[in-house]
């Protein structure tokens, strides 16, 4: 058999006959078995209800290039290029995420994060008192 290199390949077959009929025909195909992938490590995050999540993650292929992207999760989308977002509200909770990409020969690959969405919080900022001490400042004038 034959071992075909990745990328675009091209054959052409020729022919002729005993009276020096000849032709030939040729055929273009690309070999891709390797998956695209993420050009950067996806991250987690952490919002407060009534945010809007967005987020643009960015990932190629070194073959026949990105045909999709998806998420697990109909509360949020993805587009062509990436972009992530809520499509509705997201209220309070843990959401993981399975984000996969995918070439147009079917090489897959996939990476989760999660959201984790809190509560905003209405209770005011506390001073804590650290040291049971009380200190003296005395001022020293220059000689």
């Amino acid at each position: 058999g034959i071992n075909w290199p990745e990328g675009a390949n091209n054959i052409t077959v020729y022919a002729n006959d005993s009276v020096s009929n000849a032709n030939s025909s040729s055929i273009k195909f690309t070999i891709d078995t390797k998956p695209p992938y993420f050009l950067h490590t996806v991250n987690n995050f952490e919002l407060t209800n009534g945010s809007s999540f967005n987020y643009d993650v960015n990932a190629t292929d070194d073959g026949v290039g990105i045909q999709n992207y998806s998420i697990n999760d109909s509360r949020f989308s993805v587009n062509v290029t990436g972009w992530v977002k809520n499509t509705s509200e997201i209220s309070v909770a843990l959401y993981y995420l399975n984000l996969s990409i995918n070439d147009s020969v079917g090489n897959k690959n996939s990476s989760v994060f999660y959201v984790n969405v809190t509560a905003i919080s209405n209770t005011a900022p506390q001073i804590i008192k650290i040291f049971n001490e009380t200190f003296t400042v005395k001022h020293f004038p220059k000689s």
